[in-house]
C-alpha cells in the first residue's frame, strides 16, 4: 500500500506532464495490482468453512470496485480539477 501512495502523490504532483504521468499511471496499477493476492490470502485465511461465499463476495468486490472506479474518476475530473485530482480519488479504502 505505501508504494501505491508514493506513486499516487507523485502523479499527484506531475500530471501535467503527459511523459511523467503515463509511467506513473503504468505504476500505480502495478501497485495496486500486487495487493490483490495479498487481499484474497487475507480473507481466505480467514474464511474458515465458508471459504465459497466467502470468495464469490470477494470477488464480487473487487468488480464492484472496477466498474466504479471509472464513474468516479469520470465525476471528479468533471470537477473542473483535470487530471491533477485523479490519484486522489483512487485511494483505495482500508
Amino acid at each position: 500500500m505505501g508504494s501505491f501512495a508514493a506513486v499516487a502523490v507523485v502523479l499527484a504532483v506531475t500530471a501535467n506532464s503527459a511523459w511523467a504521468a503515463i509511467p506513473l499511471v503504468v505504476l500505480l496499477g502495478a501497485a495496486e495490482f500486487s495487493v490483490t493476492p495479498g487481499v484474497n490470502a487475507r480473507v481466505f485465511s480467514i474464511l474458515g468453512e465458508t471459504r465459497t461465499l466467502g470468495g464469490a463476495v470477494n470477488i464480487a468486490a473487487f468488480n464492484i470496485g472496477i466498474a466504479a472506479a471509472p464513474i468516479v474518476s469520470g465525476l471528479v475530473t468533471n470537477t473542473g480539477l483535470g487530471l491533477a485530482s485523479q490519484p486522489g480519488s483512487a485511494q483505495p479504502s482500508p
